[in-house]
C-alpha cells in the first residue's frame, strides 16, 4: 500500500497543481476582461457626457444630455460622479469663466480615471480643445 502512494502521490501533487493553475488563469484573465470592458464603456460613457454638454452649450440641444448624465451616474468613479454632481448643483449651464473651469475639472478627472496622468495636461489646452480657443 505504501508503494502504492508512492507511485501516485507526484502524479495526484501534478494534477492537482495544474487544476489549481488553471483555475488561477481562468480567474485572472476574467478579471482583466472586465476590467478592460469597463475601461471601454467608461470612455464612451465619457465621451458621450462631453459631447451632450458641448451640444448643449452650443446648439442648445439638451437631449442628450440627460441620458449622457444618467449612464455617467452608473459608470463614472466615484470622484467624476462627485464634481459633475457639484457641477450641475453650482452650475445651470456653460455661461460663465468659472462653470467652464469646473467643467474642465471633470475631463481632468475623467483623464485620470482612464489613466492618464492629468499633469501635463493644462486646463486652458483642455478647455481649448473643448471649446476652441478664446
Amino acid at each position: 500500500m505504501k508503494e502504492l502512494v508512492n507511485i501516485f502521490s507526484p502524479a495526484i501533487t501534478a494534477l492537482i497543481g495544474a487544476i489549481v493553475g488553471a483555475c488561477l488563469q481562468y480567474y485572472f484573465t476574467r478579471k482583466n476582461d472586465e476590467k478592460k470592458q469597463l475601461s471601454s464603456i467608461k470612455k464612451e460613457v465619457y465621451s458621450e457626457f462631453i459631447n451632450a454638454i458641448k451640444d448643449a452649450k452650443f446648439n442648445g440641444d439638451i437631449s442628450l444630455l440627460a441620458s449622457s448624465r444618467a449612464k455617467l451616474a452608473i459608470y463614472g468613479s466615484d470622484e467624476v460622479v462627485k464634481k459633475s454632481a457639484d457641477f450641475f448643483r453650482n452650475h445651470s449651464k456653460l455661461s460663465s469663466e468659472k462653470s467652464i473651469q469646473a467643467f474642465t475639472d471633470i475631463i481632468g478627472e475623467m483623464r485620470t480615471d482612464n489613466g492618464k496622468k492629468n499633469g501635463n495636461a493644462e486646463h486652458n489646452d483642455l478647455e481649448c480643445l473643448v471649446f476652441g480657443a478664446k
